[in-house]
């Protein structure tokens, strides 16, 4: 009988783990990506745009044809020679100048990390330090740099191509790009 009299309370709570379990096996929704910045998908086509010069310029030096590497953007954009010859340009010009800021940002991590590993060794430090300062005001300068190189693409194509290669740019090109979310700091474990 006392069983009975408990029932009821223990029939609830047993309905009450069930909905909490069916909650947590359907699958959440994965959180919408935020929309890729303008300097990410140019980074991405000045990059691929010189590698494929880069690769043209091997394979002919080797005797052989670059002309598929060399063509690639001009026939997937529907550029014209010049208009495609200026993309090489301008690709090419803004990778160089990115490189190198990659190359001082290379310089200020690789010197916060070697004063951080002599920080641990001295003291009991649980968070690894914070970035260096100019590491974000190099960030600001590379990305100014790929947005400058989007503007003189804008220039040098003009205001309606431009548009059309944006365009292509946003339904070919940024579709491909894979966005990586950073974790945030583990607490130095």
């Amino acid at each position: 009988m006392r069983f009975l009299r408990w029932a009821p309370a223990v029939g609830c709570f047993i309905l009450l783990l069930m909905a909490a379990r069916t909650d947590a096996q359907v699958p959440k929704a994965p959180p919408r990506p935020t929309p890729l910045p303008e300097t990410a998908k140019y980074w991405v086509v000045f990059r691929h745009a010189s590698a494929l010069d880069q690769k043209a310029a091997d394979l002919e030096r080797r005797g052989l044809d670059g002309s598929g590497q060399r063509s690639l953007y001009r026939e997937s954009a529907k550029l014209t020679e010049a208009q495609a010859a200026r993309l090489s340009s301008i690709a090419a010009d803004c990778v160089a100048r990115v490189e190198e800021k990659d190359r001082e940002a290379l310089a200020l991590i690789q010197a916060a990390r070697a004063r951080a590993a002599a920080d641990l060794s001295s003291t009991k430090r649980e968070l690894p330090p914070r970035p260096p300062a100019d590491l974000a005001r190099l960030q600001r300068e590379r990305d100014e740099l790929i947005s400058a190189a989007r503007e003189d693409l804008r220039r040098a194509l003009g205001e309606q191509e431009f548009q059309r290669f944006q365009q292509f740019v946003d339904e070919k090109i940024a579709p491909t790009i894979r966005q990586t979310p950073t974790a945030p700091p583990s607490g130095g474990k």
